[in-house]
């Protein structure tokens, strides 16, 4: 016989003798883990050495032996139990940094809140920099002190903005106003001009509105200009028509006319 031949049947031999003897059921194993993992690499060594040999139905004996079923069974429910334990652990010990970055984060926001709210528009712009950095967008999960800052500088902007296109329109009303917007937007790079430029949109479709509710005011008002704006465009005094045309009160009331009588110009009254 072959040495090979003669140490298979050794080790098979000592296997079987371990194997489907000692009558130990699932429950005994669920409480002795460590005896439940021996008896399964037990097992699981007779079946490949079985396999090996060429004993099939050796290997499917130990596949099948009660005692191997109960210890492997209880084998990987224990190493699952493990898994999972090990994973919840984790689990929580992230969920538990990830609220003390909430908790700062939350602090963060809040205290850079209250330092903008007093601000002007100007200074809150200019506070940008320092809120945001050169980052242009932040991601739900980034809990980092410069986001917190950013989050804040960002919700009240909207707010700040309206406040702002309405004091313009307070302090610039009418001509003045078209007069602030042409000169903040000399420079179209100059964070006032966007600004100037939606209070006049704002200014102006406010007065349409106005025009639009109050027709006789309307009438009244678009005929005053027509007045002014049609003899010197029909004597070819194109450019001082045009400053006729291109004050408030006449953008305004042309543009509501078109809206409501379909006037395209100032060239005639409104019957």
């Amino acid at each position: 016989m072959k040495i090979k031949t003669i140490l298979t049947a050794a080790a098979l031999t000592i296997i079987s003798a371990n194997a489907g003897f000692f009558d130990h059921d699932k429950a005994y194993y669920d409480k002795h883990p460590e005896e439940a993992q021996s008896k399964f690499k037990l097992c699981e060594k007779g079946i490949v050495t079985a396999l090996k040999s060429g004993d099939m139905a050796l290997a499917e004996k130990y596949d099948k032996d009660p005692e191997c079923k109960a210890a492997r069974i209880s084998y990987k429910e224990h190493r699952s139990k493990i898994r999972k334990a090990k994973y919840e652990a984790e689990r929580k010990k992230r969920e538990e940094e990830r609220a003390k970055k909430q908790a700062a984060f939350d602090q963060v926001h809040k205290e850079y809140l209250t330092k903008l709210q007093p601000l002007k528009y100007d200074a809150f712009m200019a506070a940008r920099k320092e809120a945001c950095g050169d980052r242009l967008m932040f991601f739900s999960d980034d809990l980092s002190v410069q986001a917190a800052k950013c989050k804040a500088w960002n919700e009240l902007k909207k707010e700040k903005e309206n406040a702002a296109i309405d004091d313009i329109i307070k302090q610039h009303p009418g001509d003045q106003l078209i007069a602030y917007e042409k000169k903040s937007c000399t420079n179209y790079s100059n964070p006032n001009c966007r600004i100037a430029q939606i209070a006049l949109d704002k200014a102006v479709n406010e007065q349409k509105q106005r025009y639009l509710s109050d027709i006789a005011s309307l009438k009244k008002d678009f005929n005053e200009c027509q007045k002014k704006f049609a003899p010197l465009y029909l004597h070819n005094k194109f450019n001082e028509a045009a400053k006729i045309e291109n004050t408030f009160k006449c953008k305004t009331a042309k543009e509501a006319a078109m809206q409501k009588f379909h006037t395209f110009s100032l060239l005639h009254p409104i019957k």
